[in-house]
């Protein structure tokens, strides 16, 4: 995983690369995200591009979110019923971000993934 300032550091890119492969050699799971600010509003934005379904930008795509304390929560709604969390919440004593990603269904939040980002 990496990350990158953009356009004059507007913008951040994460890229993520699995280290699984599929039969033909490409990575099982590749994403390329775009994290925004509004200066306006402070608000945050996401943008999501990953190898699970190509499309023309899909609003399910993007995530909004605000900071809270020390974590940037976005929410992306899939349907009306059925949305996706993820979550980065920094620790300061370790330096590092913990990422939590949870399926949400009927207001029903079940863990999807647990990370923890590191510096190299």
């Amino acid at each position: 995983m990496s990350f990158e300032w953009l356009l004059g550091r507007e913008y951040v890119q994460m890229h993520e690369v699995s280290r699984g492969r599929a039969p033909n050699g490409t990575p099982t799971y590749e994403a390329v995200v775009l994290f925004g600010r509004d200066p306006q509003t402070g608000a945050y934005g996401c943008m999501w591009l990953d190898n699970t379904g190509a499309g023309a930008f899909e609003p399910h795509g993007i995530g909004r979110g605000s900071v809270a304390g020390d974590s940037v929560p976005f929410l992306f709604h899939y349907t009306a019923t059925d949305s996706f969390h993820t979550t980065f919440v920094y620790d300061r004593a370790t330096d590092s971000w913990q990422w939590r990603m949870d399926n949400d269904s009927s207001g029903v939040r079940r863990p999807f993934a647990r990370v923890t980002l590191t510096r190299r």
